[in-house]
């Protein structure tokens, strides 16, 4: 066996041991100018997206292309599970889909390979469980199991059954779920499997009416997580399971304080099955509150998630919900965004002023004339587009605008109302008129002194907060797209949602943006999402309190290599600049390379920044 050979078998056992995914990423980059065979390239490229794809960066660019190479080499079984990756790429962010396509792939290529014949149905059931079909998720796995008995290794093999627990666990087969985790063999199991385990038993315990067992075993849990890494996707789990023990012992509002922050995180990862699941929980508790709006909130934010990303099984939960609660979802239902009409806006609205210009055209101020309130009307210049395809990309941004910000009523957020055509064809986008300078010239004067500072950035997060509680990614969180309200610090209000997503999107490399305020993961194509956002949350903190903007990461995989000495070169100029060290460690957080090293949520980064204000 060759160094390099021996090399990459590592890297897949680092891959299954959960190693760092960093040290991983170091680890083949150093490698890559000895793989000079095409199959030890391909393999490095396997290795790699996995490794990306853990780190939430764009990994199906590296497994297509190892895929690509296994097919001119004709090595089918690797051939199978480089597809298999690509599926559990796709499966992980339920794009139901795209992952079923490549499982197909997978069984087709596997042919009379058993082992990789059963690991594509283990992926298929774990699919299942992210989807929540958890029935069929079973069905899969337990066919996955029987097929690759004696040919799968013992860590896959333990793995599977877990999996096959949390099926039986959410189907609520509880006879047979305990028989599944006796079947569980503790001397192959890893501490993330014997913690997911653990969590199962303690569901087992609920589901009985068990409350003590229930909360002794999840203490046992908590004892397996380390201790310093509290962003460890481990915590998040617990927190989940930990919440629906308090639901269960009628402890609505600690219920409800765990499962905010799980949902927050649920939403940053794009995992859209586990967020409608906590989202039903968080309404049932709302409701036992008495909070019937709110309830009503997160039930339409839940179910507009099972809508858009074809989850029907989450639609009906959603929908059982609302039925239970003895109310149908009618006023909530998604699509109740302001009206997209055609009318001639000369006789809607008076006192026109220009503003300015925007990126995609004029802005005015005026007065309605049906309620004499200001607005800024933003004309979309339609009319001097000869480009067909750029006039629909344009008005598509613009009813993308209506969209994402009906989603959020807060006072930090601009209202958009609705998006006008003229009868020549022409459009403008009617939004809240802020009277206020915008936060780049509050930047550009330097007046703030560093109570103001705290306060701004923790309003500004609060309603990123709100934003992302939408779940919707702006994208596009810049200083020119911050006004403060009547010119005051503590007011900044987050406008011009011309580029925001619903969810987690795919950008591709010629997306439009603000480059200098995006996230590594924005600058080539990839995914955006919440995390995206936190990251040009942490450049704007960055700049406010040190009046400039920190050196750019280095681009690519050199970027993720060297992501640690970025930070602490980060920590090390704020402190010198004598920035509190909780509020340097706080940006430092936002501003790292690898989104799954940000905060999980901007309410957490808002709530630092306002107890720091508090001591001051």
């Amino acid at each position: 066996m060759s160094e390099t050979t021996a090399s990459l078998d590592q890297a897949f056992h680092d891959l299954d041991a959960n190693v760092r995914a960093e040290e991983i990423i170091a680890r083949l980059r150093d490698l890559e100018s000895s793989c000079t065979d095409p199959r030890d390239r391909a393999r490095l490229l396997h290795a790699r997206g996995l490794a990306l794809n853990r780190l939430g960066f764009d990994a199906l660019d590296d497994l297509r292309t190892a895929a690509d190479i296994f097919e001119r080499l004709e090595d089918r079984p690797a051939l199978a599970e480089t597809w298999r990756a690509i599926a559990l790429v796709h499966n992980w962010r339920a794009n139901a889909r795209e992952a079923s396509l490549a499982l197909l792939r997978t069984i087709a290529e596997a042919n009379d390979d058993r082992p990789s014949l059963a690991r594509a149905m283990l992926e298929t059931g774990r699919l299942g469980i992210e989807i929540g079909r958890p029935e069929e998720a079973y069905r899969f796995l337990a066919r996955g199991l029987a097929i690759g008995a004696t040919e799968l290794k013992p860590l896959e093999t333990c793995k599977a059954r877990v999996n096959a627990l949390q099926a039986l666990v959410a189907v609520g087969e509880t006879e047979k779920a305990e028989s599944a985790l006796a079947e569980i063999d503790p001397n192959f199991a890893t501490p993330r499997l014997r913690h997911l385990a653990l969590l199962e038993r303690a569901r087992i315990a609920l589901a009985k009416g068990r409350i003590e067992d229930a909360e002794q075993t999840l203490a046992e849990a908590r004892a397996l997580l380390p201790a310093d890494d509290s962003e460890n996707f481990s915590w998040i789990e617990q927190a989940h399971a930990e919440a629906e023990a308090h639901f269960a012992k009628k402890d609505y509002a600690a219920a409800l304080e765990r499962i905010g922050k799980v949902i927050a995180r649920y939403f940053a990862d794009d995992l859209p099955g586990r967020e409608v699941g906590a989202r039903i929980l968080q309404a049932k508790s709302l409701d036992q509150l008495g909070r019937r709006e709110e309830a009503d909130a997160t039930l339409a934010a839940a179910l507009q998630q099972a809508i858009e990303r074809q989850l029907s099984s989450y639609r009906g939960m959603v929908l059982e919900q609302f039925a239970a609660s003895g109310r149908t979802p009618g006023a909530w239902m998604p699509g109740a965004a302001p009206a997209i009409t055609t009318a001639n806006s000369k006789d809607l609205y008076y006192g026109r002023e220009t503003l300015g210009g925007g990126g995609f055209g004029s802005v005015e101020s005026a007065y309605d004339a049906q309620n004499g309130s200001k607005v800024a009307l933003k004309h979309l210049r339609l009319e001097a587009i000869y480009d067909v395809a750029e006039q629909a990309d344009r008005l598509h941004a613009a009813e993308m605008e209506v969209a994402a910000a009906s989603r959020v009523r807060h006072p930090g957020v601009g209202r958009v109302f609705g998006l006008l055509r003229e009868p020549n064809g022409e459009a403008l986008l009617v939004r809240e008129f802020i009277e206020g300078k915008t936060l780049r010239d509050a930047i550009s004067q330097s007046k703030l002194d560093f109570s103001e500072k705290l306060a701004l950035l923790a309003n500004l997060s609060f309603a990123l907060a709100a934003i992302h509680a939408g779940s919707v990614v702006h994208r596009d969180l810049k200083p020119e797209n911050v006004i403060l309200r009547d010119n005051r610090a503590e007011a900044p209000v987050i406008i011009d949602f011309g580029i925001s997503a619903i969810g987690r999107v795919w950008q591709g490399k010629d997306a439009a943006r603000t480059l200098v305020y995006s996230a590594p993961e924005q600058t080539k194509a990839g995914w955006a999402d919440a995390r995206s956002d936190l990251y040009s949350l942490g450049l704007i903190a960055y700049e406010i309190l040190a009046g400039r903007l920190p050196e750019a990461p280095e681009p690519g995989l050199l970027g993720i290599v060297s992501g640690a000495r970025r930070s602490k070169a980060v920590a090390q100029e704020l402190g010198s600049l004598r920035v509190p060290p909780a509020i340097a460690a706080l940006v430092t957080r936002l501003l790292a390379v690898s989104p799954q090293y940000r905060p999980s949520s901007a309410q957490d980064v808002a709530t630092a920044f306002a107890a720091a204000k508090r001591e001051i």
